[in-house]
């Protein structure tokens, strides 16, 4: 099952968010916000599904955790 990836904005680097999804499930992801502690900047980074893609090989550090929250928060 593909990874879903995030970009560091600190590093610029693509981040795995630890969570093995499919197209259909990250379709209706999309008023969720999201965390995932960076391995390569140690910061924890919010992301929205629609700032997220999936891979089908993951080549980084599986030691990234997401953790969801039900609500987007200050949005339009």
């Amino acid at each position: 099952m593909p990874f879903l990836m995030i970009r560091c904005p600190q590093s610029g680097h693509e981040v795995s968010t630890g969570i093995e999804t499919d197209c259909q499930s990250l379709k209706i992801m999309t008023d969720v916000i999201a965390y995932t502690r960076c391995p390569h900047c140690g910061i924890e980074h919010g992301w929205w599904p629609d700032e997220a893609w999936l891979t089908d090989s993951l080549a980084v550090d599986r030691g990234a955790i997401a953790v969801l929250k039900p609500e987007r928060i200050g949005t339009n």
